[in-house]
């Protein structure tokens, strides 16, 4: 999702609700969960 617009994010959402405000919602409890340091470095893994 960083590589596009947020607009075409939310045009192609199929879904109910803010594709936006679920994903910040979703990373703040992932990062409450496994913490922040872990978290960060899971995201990097998978990133590659």
């Amino acid at each position: 999702m960083n590589n596009v617009a947020p607009e075409v994010v939310q045009r192609n959402w199929a879904g109910e609700g803010d594709i936006l405000e679920i994903v910040k919602r979703l990373m703040c409890a992932a990062d409450k969960m496994v913490g922040k340091g872990m978290f960060l470095k899971l995201t990097k893994v998978f990133k590659s």
